[in-house]
């Protein structure tokens, strides 16, 4: 059996004016990459108690903290996002007095609309994250911090990662709408959360020989994602099941959708994803699922299921992930053909398992039949060291990206369609990784010509990384009167190759960097010449700003103000 982790003690207390506040709810998560990015993952709950003390064992890694204080008190909530822990971590969370945001949600006809949450994110000042059910009577109320928020209502339940056997458990009536309200919170507010006109989306999914399909798990999201920061996180999506008869229906708003088919285990036909669906009116469109195949199996550890792994399989036109379930267990429905599958442990925080230290596992194969692939996962050998300039100064913040070495040179992004596993450089410059013996690639920051080749054999490895020409570039986004300005996008790209300039669709890639509630942010760039680009939230008080060319050839501190909109814009 593995030695565990050590693990440090992530404590503090909740006071207001001085004195300890007991029954305050406080609420750990830690990040989860489920394939469209980090998320984050509740981890435990804890209530304060009667000296306002809370207290978490946890391992080296970067938490969050949701502060839920009773509902009979007037506190305002908190999220104390972004929390490195690397040894025991104490604070003091202060309470403050908020405003009571409260209303109801009704259709645009003005019916009542339960089964929902309501999904708070705060624009300015502060970064909070929030979620409310609403009740039987479809009202909702929540004590908030002063400021300006956005808002979306999601159908209760409905997550990407929703367990296929609890869908059919979801209430009737399913609806999407992507769009986000915003509230400028400055005193007690009722606010009616009303849907917009939504149209009837209804599909009928059947097999080659126009056979009815049941039991299809299908799911509609946005084809193009909000102009908002927090659109991945609030995953603003529709889950449902085809019926008896082949049929589906989910209530949405009038857009363009991606609708994935997922076939039921044995029903040997292959998922299916269609993608940019105009609905603008209600009428049923046909899908048909071609033959296919089960690929299924069991992800261990010594014995022992591995939950929550992400397990992902492409090849031809899929490109397909889901987690394992609490037996370990996962499933695809596939064409025939070659697909390389890959399966990566979750960094489960509390776990009595240390999967953290079990390290990805790669398998390419051939489907043509129904296949059973369990996947016992290994403890991975460490590859760990700092990244470091020329100057030998660690580097902090670097991604790191690991491929596996197929060839003498990297080709295209890399040589592969996906790294095998990321990391980012510590405060130290640090990094680590978990591997099987055999040969890899490093690449930092996606830059091919950093890569460096490694050999993983049966020991640990021990390799510092050095960048010749890598600077840091540290930007604090302020407004005029020097207030932090979080949630801001900064985007760059090469000046002389040129580039998008910033924009609201732009995917948050490795050029792409948003501000904490500090308004930091940080590059590691080769020397060079770049245009920047800042945009803060779009319903936020302030003008983007852009810098077209800033040459960099050494690190680099600045302070950049973005003035406030002008009145009416």
């Amino acid at each position: 059996m593995t030695t565990r982790e050590v693990s440090y003690n992530l404590s503090g207390c909740v006071r207001n004016m001085s004195l300890a506040v007991a029954g305050t709810s406080i609420v750990l998560y830690d990040y989860w990459t489920t394939g469209r990015g980090l998320e984050r993952h509740f981890l435990a709950l804890q209530t304060t108690g009667a000296r306002g003390e809370f207290s978490f064992d946890v391992r080296k890694g970067i938490y969050c903290l949701e502060v839920i204080p009773n509902r009979d008190t007037r506190f305002a909530r908190q999220t104390l996002d972004t929390i490195k822990v690397t040894t025991n971590t104490t604070f003091t969370i202060n309470l403050q007095t908020g405003a009571i945001l409260s209303g109801r949600v009704r259709t645009a006809g003005g019916e009542i609309v339960r089964g929902c949450e309501i999904l708070v994110f705060g624009i300015e000042p502060s970064c909070i994250r929030a979620r409310e059910d609403v009740d039987a009577d479809g009202a909702y109320s929540i004590a908030l911090p002063r400021g300006k928020y956005y808002l979306a209502v999601r159908h209760k339940g409905v997550q990407a990662d929703a367990d296929p056997e609890s869908v059919s458990d979801l209430e009737t009536g399913t609806f999407l709408t992507p769009s986000f309200h915003v509230v400028d919170l400055e005193r007690d507010t009722r606010y009616a959360l009303m849907l917009p006109e939504l149209v009837r989306f209804k599909g009928a999914i059947s097999n080659a020989d126009g056979h009815p399909v049941p039991d299809v798990r299908v799911t509609i999201s946005p084809t193009n994602l909000p102009d908002n920061v927090f659109a991945v996180e609030a995953s603003l999506i529709a889950v449902c099941l085809s019926d008896k008869t082949g049929l589906f229906e989910v209530d949405v708003e009038p857009g363009t959708f991606d609708v994935k088919l997922e076939p039921g285990p044995n029903s040997h036909l292959s998922e299916r994803l269609v993608s940019a669906i105009l609905v603008d009116q209600a009428r049923t469109r046909t899908y048909s699922l071609g033959s296919g195949y089960r690929l299924y199996g069991q992800v261990v550890f010594a014995g022992e299921p591995v939950k929550n792994a992400l397990v992902s399989i492409s090849g031809g036109k899929i490109d397909s992930s889901i987690l394992t379930d609490a037996r370990g267990r996962y499933s695809f429905s596939l064409s025939g053909g070659s697909y390389e599958l890959n399966v990566a442990p979750q960094p489960d925080s509390l776990a009595r398992l240390p999967f953290r230290l079990l390290s990805p596992h790669t398998a390419c194969l051939s489907l043509a039949e129904d296949t059973q692939l369990n996947i016992e996962l290994k403890q991975g050998i460490s590859v760990c060291g700092k990244v470091l300039d020329h100057l030998q100064k660690p580097r902090a913040g670097v991604q790191l990206s690991l491929y596996h070495k197929k060839g003498d040179l990297l080709e295209g992004n890399g040589g592969q369609e996906r790294p095998i596993a990321f990391a980012i450089s510590g405060d130290d410059g640090s990094y680590e990784f978990r591997v099987t013996p055999g040969e890899y690639f490093l690449v930092m920051n996606n830059q091919k010509e950093s890569a460096q080749a490694l050999v993983a054999c049966q020991g640990d490895l021990r390799s510092d990384l050095t960048w010749q020409g890598a600077c840091q570039v540290s930007f604090e986004i302020v407004s005029e009167f020097d207030e932090p300005v979080s949630h801001c996008q900064v985007f760059y790209h090469d000046y002389k190759k040129g580039g998008p300039e910033g924009g609201g669709s732009a995917a948050l890639a490795p050029s792409a960097a948003i501000t904490g509630d500090d308004g930091l942010c940080i590059f590691t760039l080769p020397s060079g010449i770049y245009s920047f680009y800042f945009q803060p939230p779009a319903q936020g008080s302030f003008q983007t700003r852009q810098i077209r060319q800033l040459s960099i050839n050494g690190d680099l501190s600045r302070k950049i103000r973005l003035l406030l909109k002008e009145e009416g814009q």
